[in-house]
């Protein structure tokens, strides 16, 4: 008697591991499954990443170069004293004069 329950419960812990063994390896077939799909997707993610390390060395690239471009015109355009004293001397000129006035008289000729 003894040995049948002894063979019994080595057949139910034998069912046992067998169940665990398949419910282990579903498991791990699943873990293999979204482990793929995470490469995948940081492939993905990789190329999006160098798409945009590209497009911002475009970027700085072009942000340098319009701040030279700039710089080259700001040194282009000189600031000198004369140049100042008479654009003030013509902005004086100029607003000496109101908006009713008019610059030549042509009424007295006819």
């Amino acid at each position: 008697m003894e040995k049948v329950d002894r063979d019994q419960l080595i057949e139910f812990r034998l069912k046992n591991v067998l169940k665990l063994t398949a419910l282990l390896r579903e498991e791990i077939d699943e873990i293999k499954k979204r482990l793929s799909l995470v490469e995948i997707h940081n492939e993905e993610l990789q190329v999006l990443f160098d798409k945009l390390s590209i497009d911002q060395e475009a970027l700085q690239k072009a942000e340098e170069e319009a701040l030279k471009a700039i710089d080259t015109e700001i040194d282009e355009f000189s600031f000198n004293a004369t140049e100042n004293a008479e654009v003030e001397s013509a902005e004086e000129f100029s607003n000496g004069f109101s908006d009713d006035e008019d610059d030549f008289d042509f009424d007295d000729e006819e």
